[in-house]
């Protein structure tokens, strides 16, 4: 089997580091290695600690340091200079590392695992040509596996729509549905019940039809083709009939058309 090398690197601040040094543990409990990346003033700290008690004494663990851009005597509770600072410098940095271990084929960095708040080091690792995640993902037992590339925010368009809709419209949905005491949702338990059951905020209230009131739906876009109904029910016995569903909304010209006849 290919030897797994994984490349952790938390925010360096207690409740970063502590979580994912625990969870490299678990890790090299299982038989990968691991190189665990903390700034050079963070390391100091980590293993005078280490040094105290049960330290990560795992031969599958390697802890390294790289420079975070802050002189000795500098203060670090500045958070708005400290974080600046360290993302203006530590990404060159982080490169070196990786050149160097990615020079062993046998030890080449395979999996990267980083803090949210860490995020360029998802560019660095694209640079660098450390795999990044690119696989189908199942939020639960319950649920079917999903591609992440199908995910409404990363094929509505090209990238810089992409960026847009995930900027406007999923992360700026995120408060007001964390705020909300309920989210209505178009839709009943019986059709998706594995992902209904992860969001309990959900008040499930479908399917919306207006043949549940025996009325005639109403706020369409587009005005009834009734034509193409009483062709269906001439020719009833010998016609295909295909249903579309093109979502809350949909773009179609005529090439788009022809193209799914």
């Amino acid at each position: 089997m290919k030897n797994i090398h994984v490349l952790a690197i938390p925010y360096p601040a207690q409740g970063y580091v502590t979580p994912l040094m625990e969870a490299s543990r678990c890790f090299t409990n299982n038989g990968l290695n691991v190189t665990f990346v903390n700034t050079d003033f963070t390391h100091k700290r980590v293993m005078s600690a280490c040094s105290q008690m049960d330290g990560p004494s795992d031969h599958l663990m390697r802890i390294v340091s790289i420079p975070d851009g802050m002189e000795p005597c500098d203060d670090r509770s500045d958070l708005g200079k400290f974080t600046k600072t360290m993302f203006q410098l530590t990404p060159a940095k982080l490169e070196e590392l990786i050149n160097d271990i990615n020079k062993n084929d046998e030890d080449k960095i395979t999996c990267l695992v980083a803090d949210y708040y860490m995020g360029w080091v998802v560019r660095v690792a694209r640079k660098m040509g450390v795999p990044m995640k690119d696989q189908m993902i199942q939020l639960s037992n319950s649920m079917p596996f999903m591609d992440p590339r199908n995910f409404i925010w990363a094929c509505v368009g090209d990238s810089a729509t992409n960026k847009i809709i995930f900027d406007f419209v999923v992360l700026d949905g995120k408060e007001p549905a964390e705020a909300a005491y309920h989210i209505i949702c178009n839709s009943t338990m019986d059709l998706e019940p594995g992902a209904f059951a992860l969001f309990p905020k959900l008040l499930l209230i479908g399917l919306l039809l207006a043949t549940n009131r025996s009325a005639r739906q109403v706020g369409h876009f587009w005005n009834e083709y009734s034509t193409c109904l009483a062709w269906l029910d001439i020719n009833n016995r010998s016609v295909r009939l295909s249903i579309w569903h093109l979502g809350a909304s949909q773009f179609l010209t005529s090439a788009s058309l022809k193209s799914w006849r």
